[in-house]
């Protein structure tokens, strides 16, 4: 049995909770929070009889805390990583992991050094329908791919609980930190290494945002697979996650398909699946995702999807944003 212990209570950090009661080999020992009043909330919220905590610190001296999921404003990532890691416990960082290279490298040598098993919880991954789409890549359905894309789009207001330090470069970081690293994770999923990037970002309208709030890139993948990244916070449409993965064989467009596999297809085919079309939390995976990670630990075994292999996606990121502010491509790795 695991103790699980869930650092920031703010919106996302009820889905780790629940996720760690599903599990039957973990018990929510502690949550905390800048504000005991916040975690205690939370904690009544769910029905968890635990203790709950205002300081990091203190709440990582408890024996009994093996897992710490970090539910914080995005640029306490790091620093709490590293104290988390120096305290010998396990880490389920949420996106993004880090907002610079600088914190970035940081991250490396401390889980290098303290050797805890760490997932960062792009939880997209976990997803029926993205797991659909990876059986069909590996099972040779599409054959060698040639083209992917993907885009994160939501009219991102008010109403999310993020907004007031979401739209800060300081704390939010760019419109890819904030939410399209989703997409920039989901195309290295597929396409691999990336060898070179180059952005575009614009402003429109939306001036609540410190940083640009709409931004297109191109991905050249090391094999040759060209990708498309497109995200934005200013359309005034449903929130939107489109994937499109072309191949020799076939094709996948937005819960469609076309393939050679399916003998006398004549159009796109619909495929039945949980879809992907919703910025709310509790729509996603983290049961899944959460059970992974404990499996990963109980059996001394690395995730796919640790800091060293989700670094490469947060890499990317950082590479589009600098080619959109500096009009120049950007070769990686930038580490």
């Amino acid at each position: 049995m695991l103790g699980a212990a869930v650092w920031g209570a703010g919106w996302v950090s009820g889905q780790h909770l629940k996720a760690y009661i599903n599990n039957p080999n973990t018990e929510v020992v502690a949550i905390g929070d800048k504000s005991k009043e916040i975690a205690r909330a939370k904690a009544d919220e769910l029905g968890i009889e635990c203790e709950v905590y205002d300081d990091l610190d203190k709440m990582l001296k408890r024996n009994d805390v093996h897992v710490v999921s970090i539910c914080t404003p995005h640029h306490m990532h790091v620093p709490n990583l590293v104290k988390i890691a120096e305290a010998g416990k396990h880490a389920l960082i949420e996106k993004p992991l880090a907002l610079n290279v600088e914190g970035l490298k940081s991250v490396y040598e401390v889980v290098k050094r303290t050797k805890i098993k760490t997932l960062v919880s792009f939880v997209a991954r976990w997803s029926p329908y993205v797991r659909m789409l990876s059986n069909l890549v590996n099972d040779g359905t599409l054959g060698d791919l040639v083209y992917l894309e993907c885009g994160y789009f939501s009219e991102v207001g008010k109403w999310w609980p993020g907004y007031s330090w979401g739209t800060t470069k300081a704390e939010g970081g760019s419109v890819i930190a904030a939410s399209a690293c989703h997409a920039v994770d989901l195309l290295l999923y597929f396409g691999g290494d990336v060898e070179e990037v180059f952005a575009y970002h614009t402003r429109r309208y939306k001036q609540d945002f410190e940083y640009m709030p709409t931004i297109a890139g191109v991905l050249k993948f090391k094999n040759g697979i060209l990708g498309v990244l497109t995200s934005s916070f200013e359309i005034h449409a449903p929130y939107t996650f489109p994937i499109v993965i072309g191949g020799s064989k076939g094709a996948i467009r937005d819960y469609k398909l076309h393939a050679d596999r399916f003998l006398g297809q004549t159009d796109w085919m619909d495929i039945p699946t949980v879809r992907a079309d919703t910025a709310d939390v509790t729509h996603h995976s983290f049961n899944e995702e959460i059970d992974h990670f404990v499996d990963c630990i109980l059996n001394d075994r690395e995730s796919p999807q640790n800091v060293f292999k989700a670094g490469r996606s947060t890499e990317a990121g950082f590479a589009l944003d600098l080619s959109a502010e500096t009009g120049k491509p950007i070769r990686l790795p930038l580490i």
